[in-house]
C-alpha cells in the first residue's frame, strides 16, 4: 500500500516537473517575444523620429482625450520658437497659445484650434498668414491617429511653411498682371493712335475747305472719331468697374421681350432665334440699359460665330447659389438670375479660351476686343459674374449671373425712362476763354471753374461765355481757394475737378465746407461718384456731378439746373441768377 502511494507521488512529481519546465519555456518564449516587440517598437520610433526630424514640416503629437504632449520634432520646436525645456514644462493649451502668436491673426487661430480639436473628422487643414515675415504663409493640418486595433490614440498636428510657394504664386500673378497691363497699353496705344490720326487729318484739312458744307462735314468726321475714343473710354471704365450705374428693379421678362424685339428684324432666315420668356415673375436690381447691352453684345458674338447660320437660344432662370459655391467668403449663399446665351457656332478654341475676357484681345479684325471685357466688368459691378462653356465646332454658352431682386414690386419697364449714359467731350468745341476780370471787377455773379487741364478749363469757360455767364478759372485747388476767398460774394457756383495734382478738388471741397462756405459745387471726375460715400467723407453731397468725358450741352445743362435757370444764352438768362 505504501509502495503504491509512493509510485503515485513520484508520478505526480514528474508531472509537476514537466509542467514547470513547460511553463519556464513558455515564459522564456514570451520574454523573447516581448523583447523582440520592444526592439521593433524602438526601431519604429527611431525611424519615426528620423522621418520627423528630417521633414521640412513641423509635427506635434497629442495623446488621449486630455491631449497630453506625446511627441514633437525639431521643426515644430523651431516653428513655435520653443526650447526643449519649454515643451517639457508646458501643457498642450499653453503650447498652442505660443504657436498662435506666430500667426498674424492669433485670436482666430485659437478659435479654429478649439473648434477642430473637438471634431471627429479624420483630417482638416487651413492656411494662415504669419506674423513674420510679413508675406509668410503656413498651412496647418490636423488628423486623427489610431492604435493598431483601431482605437483612438491621439491627434497629430502638422505645420507646413508655404511662404516660398506663396511668393512664387505672387510672382506668377505679378507676371500675369504685367502681361495684361502690357497688352492693355498696346491696345490702347493702337486704338488712340488710329483715332488721333483721323482727328488730326480732319482738323488739318479745315484750312483747305472753303465752303461751309465741306467744313461742317470735316468737323462731323472729327467729332465721330472723337466719339469712338469716348466709347473706348467708356468700355475701359466698364471693364474697371468705374462706371456710373442707374440700378433699379427690373422685370427679367421685360428685358428678354425687349431683346426679342431688337433681334427680330436684324437677322436673315438662316439664323433661328429662340428666346425663352420666364414662366414666373423674376426681377433683378440692375442698370437696365447696361444689362441690355450685355445681352446684345453676347448675342452679337454668337451671331458672328455662325456666319452660315445657326440657332441662338436665350433664357433666364432663378438659381440658389449655395454657401461658398461661388464666393468662399459668402457664408449663406444667395439667389441669382442666370441669363444664358447659347449658339451652335464654331466655338472658342481651348488655346485662347482663358484670354477672351482680356481687354483688347480679339481674333476678329473688325473688333477692338473690348466687348467681353466690358461685359465681365458690368456683371462684376452688379455683384455677379460671367462664365463661358465652349466646345470647338459645336458651340458656346455664355452665362451671366446677376443677383435676384427680393422686392417683386415697383418694376421699371417704361420705355420713356432715359438711360444714364456716360458723358462725352466734344473735342471740336475747344475754345479759349480768359477769366472774366471785368465781371469780377463789376460785381457780376460768377461761376468758378477749377480744372488743372487748360484745354478743358478754357472749353468750360467758353461754353459759359457763349451762354452769357461770367466765370473765373483756376488751375489748382490752391488757386481755386484763393479766388473764392477774393470773390466769395460773387461766386454762385463752383465746377470742381476732383482729381488734380497738389491740392485735389476733394480736399478743396472739404476745406470749403469746414470754413462754412456752402456755395453749390458740381464735381467732375472720370470715375463714377457714390453720393452717399462722398457725403460721409466730406460732410455734404455735391450739387451735381459730371463724368468725363462729357459734351458741351451736358455741361451747360448741369450748370443751369444748379443755378435754377434755363440753358439758354444771353444776359437775360443769367440775370435770373443775380437775384
Amino acid at each position: 500500500m505504501l509502495s503504491a502511494l509512493n509510485r503515485r507521488l513520484n508520478g505526480l512529481a514528474k508531472k509537476l516537473e514537466a509542467f514547470f519546465v513547460e511553463s519556464q519555456g513558455q515564459r522564456e518564449r514570451l520574454e523573447k517575444r516581448l523583447e523582440e516587440a520592444q526592439d521593433r517598437a524602438e526601431q519604429e520610433a527611431i525611424c519615426a523620429r528620423a522621418v520627423g526630424e528630417g521633414s521640412r514640416d513641423g509635427f506635434l503629437l497629442l495623446a488621449g482625450e486630455e491631449q497630453r504632449l506625446c511627441w514633437w520634432n525639431g521643426r515644430f520646436a523651431q516653428f513655435g520658437r520653443f526650447t526643449e525645456n519649454d515643451l517639457e514644462l508646458l501643457d498642450a493649451r499653453q503650447i498652442i497659445q505660443r504657436v498662435a502668436w506666430q500667426f498674424a491673426d492669433s485670436g482666430r487661430f485659437m478659435e479654429w484650434w478649439l473648434l477642430v480639436s473637438g471634431r471627429e473628422q479624420e483630417m482638416t487643414s487651413q492656411t494662415w498668414a504669419l506674423r513674420q515675415p510679413e508675406d509668410g504663409m503656413a498651412r496647418v493640418s490636423v488628423f486623427r491617429v489610431s492604435n493598431a486595433d483601431g482605437t483612438p490614440f491621439g491627434v497629430m498636428w502638422r505645420f507646413e511653411d508655404r511662404t516660398e510657394e506663396a511668393r512664387l504664386q505672387s510672382l506668377a500673378r505679378d507676371v500675369d498682371r504685367a502681361e495684361l497691363i502690357g497688352n492693355l497699353t498696346t491696345g490702347m496705344a493702337h486704338e488712340f493712335n488710329r483715332i488721333l490720326t483721323q482727328v488730326v487729318a480732319e482738323i488739318s484739312a479745315l484750312d483747305q475747305k472753303t465752303g461751309p458744307e465741306d467744313r461742317a462735314q470735316t468737323i462731323s468726321y472729327a467729332r465721330a472719331a472723337a466719339g469712338q475714343a469716348a466709347a473706348i473710354c467708356r468700355g475701359l471704365l466698364g471693364y474697371s468697374r468705374h462706371h456710373l450705374m442707374d440700378a433699379r428693379i427690373n422685370s427679367v421678362g421685360a428685358i428678354l421681350s425687349w431683346l426679342k424685339d431688337q433681334l427680330a428684324d436684324g437677322l436673315g432666315p438662316e439664323h433661328q432665334i429662340q428666346i425663352e420668356l420666364p414662366q414666373k415673375n423674376m426681377h433683378v436690381t440692375a442698370d437696365r440699359e447696361r444689362i441690355r447691352s450685355v445681352l446684345l453684345e453676347l448675342c452679337a458674338n454668337s451671331i458672328r460665330a455662325m456666319p452660315s447660320g445657326g440657332t441662338l437660344q436665350v433664357s433666364a432662370e432663378l438659381l440658389q447659389i449655395g454657401a461658398g459655391q461661388h464666393d468662399p467668403a459668402d457664408p449663406e449663399g444667395n439667389r441669382f438670375i442666370c441669363f444664358s446665351v447659347t449658339d451652335n457656332g464654331s466655338g472658342i478654341p481651348e488655346s485662347i479660351r482663358s484670354r477672351i475676357f482680356e481687354p483688347f484681345f480679339t481674333t476678329d479684325p473688325r473688333s477692338n476686343g473690348l466687348g467681353l471685357a466690358v461685359v465681365s466688368g458690368i456683371a462684376w459691378q452688379h455683384g455677379g459674374w460671367l462664365t463661358c462653356t465652349s466646345e470647338e465646332g459645336r458651340g458656346t454658352c455664355m452665362r451671366v449671373y446677376i443677383p435676384a431682386s427680393e422686392l417683386p414690386v415697383t418694376v421699371v419697364v417704361e420705355e420713356s425712362a432715359p438711360p444714364l449714359e456716360a458723358r462725352r467731350v466734344d473735342p471740336v468745341a475747344v475754345a479759349s476763354a480768359p477769366a472774366s476780370v471785368a465781371a469780377a471787377a463789376s460785381n457780376e455773379p460768377l461761376v468758378l471753374v477749377v480744372e488743372d487741364e487748360d484745354g478743358i478749363r478754357r472749353l468750360n469757360q467758353a461754353i459759359l461765355q457763349r451762354a452769357g455767364i461770367a466765370s473765373l478759372g483756376a488751375r489748382s485747388g490752391e488757386e481755386g481757394l484763393a479766388l473764392y476767398q477774393q470773390h466769395r460774394d460773387q461766386i454762385r457756383l463752383i465746377v470742381l475737378d476732383l482729381n488734380m495734382p497738389g491740392m485735389s478738388g476733394a480736399e478743396m471741397f472739404r476745406i470749403l465746407r469746414s470754413e462754412g462756405a456752402f456755395v453749390p459745387v458740381i464735381v467732375v471726375s472720370a470715375y463714377l461718384l457714390d453720393f452717399d460715400a462722398f457725403a460721409m467723407d466730406f460732410g455734404a453731397r455735391p450739387a451735381g456731378f459730371l463724368q468725363k468725358p462729357y459734351q458741351a450741352d451736358q455741361f451747360l445743362q448741369q450748370v443751369s439746373a444748379v443755378l435754377a435757370i434755363s440753358p439758354g444764352s444771353g444776359q437775360e438768362v443769367w440775370a435770373r441768377a443775380r437775384a
